[in-house]
């Protein structure tokens, strides 16, 4: 690699791996039954690396196609080392993430649900905000809605540092991104998730034992999501979450929404790359937020505070390093 930034990326990216990997293993030690199998299992998970971005990724090499032929190639060429080892890295920081995540009700049970149950309905008129989604009209089939929810969101939100190790040549940009990405994630899904333990509202009357939001099973049928890869995936998770194991890419928590952090991460990195792409990025971010409550996997107010942390950190670290200050 002849790139000092690409470089420096990827000593930050480790050294961030590095110390998110022994924060895991201190807590999985104190709140696991066996913490050794479950960090053994991490290290496992690794040399599938490649395995698993082409898996739930093979769209965006042909979505950025164009890009790579209209970019310069030679560039792009000397970038690809760095981007695979990049993608290694953000695989191991997704598993540890995951591990954090499976472990975090051995720490502090769900708790926190009424509370936001509350607060959502108090922020729309008394009225759940699932209800008031599903009385708008799809524009396209619900069959469309959890693919564009989870699996072409997983990819981006997970390779994020990568892609922009092998596309921008913003070396401020790549940084300051990588630290929204590492708020997204460790602090919004890990610390205040923990802190705020909640199972959102498909798993509250499971968790709490109340029917209080007994009629969502009969909202997805009548949008026709029963019996797809939506309640699937429910149903998978609940049991990765009865079963008390480590299963990669499971866990069960609603506040706050990673979902719609990275959305808005995503959102705003097209957003710098060309300021004429805003009402995409608008629409992005709605879009992930109004699937996040029609799903029935969050809370409105779960999305609602992600935006509301990650618009303030992306501007105040714009603020600090424009993109002119350094390229790499």
């Amino acid at each position: 690699m002849h790139d000092r930034g690409l470089n420096g990326d990827l000593r930050r990216m480790l050294l961030v791996v590095v110390v998110y990997f022994a924060a895991a293993s201190v807590f999985v030690w104190f709140f696991r039954d066996n913490p050794a199998a479950l960090l053994g299992s991490i290290l496992q998970d690794l040399p599938h690396s490649f395995a698993l971005f082409m898996q739930i990724g093979w769209w965006v090499p042909l979505t950025l196609l164009p890009v790579m032929i209209l970019a310069p190639w030679r560039k792009i060429l000397y970038r690809i080392p760095a981007a695979m080892v990049m993608i290694l890295l953000c695989t191991a920081f997704f598993l540890i993430f995951t591990m954090i995540k499976n472990s975090m009700t051995f720490a502090i049970p769900f708790w926190a649900d009424p509370i936001l149950a509350k607060i959502d309905q108090g922020l729309h008129g008394g009225t759940d905000p699932i209800i008031l989604a599903h009385s708008f009209a799809m524009p396209v089939p619900t069959g469309l809605l959890e693919p564009i929810y989870s699996s072409s969101w997983l990819a981006p939100a997970m390779y994020l540092p990568a892609l922009s190790a092998l596309f921008d040549s913003s070396a401020a940009r790549r940084r300051r991104f990588t630290i929204l990405y590492v708020l997204a994630w460790v602090v919004l899904g890990n610390a205040l998730a923990l802190a705020f333990m909640s199972a959102g509202p498909i798993y509250y009357d499971r968790v709490l034992g109340a029917p209080r939001f007994d009629y969502i099973a009969q909202l997805l049928r009548l949008a026709g999501l029963e019996g797809t890869n939506l309640t699937g995936l429910q149903d998978w998770l609940w049991r990765a979450y009865q079963s008390r194991g480590h299963v990669a890419g499971a866990g069960i928590s609603a506040f706050p929404s990673v979902h719609v952090a990275m959305a808005t991460v995503l959102a705003l990195y097209l957003f710098e790359l060309d300021r004429r792409l805003w009402p995409l990025s608008l629409l992005f971010v709605a879009l992930y937020q109004f699937l996040s409550v029609y799903l029935a996997w969050h809370y409105a107010i779960d999305g609602y505070f992600s935006i509301l942390v990650i618009l303030p950190a992306w501007a105040f670290l714009r603020a600090r390093a424009p993109n002119h200050q350094a390229t790499g």
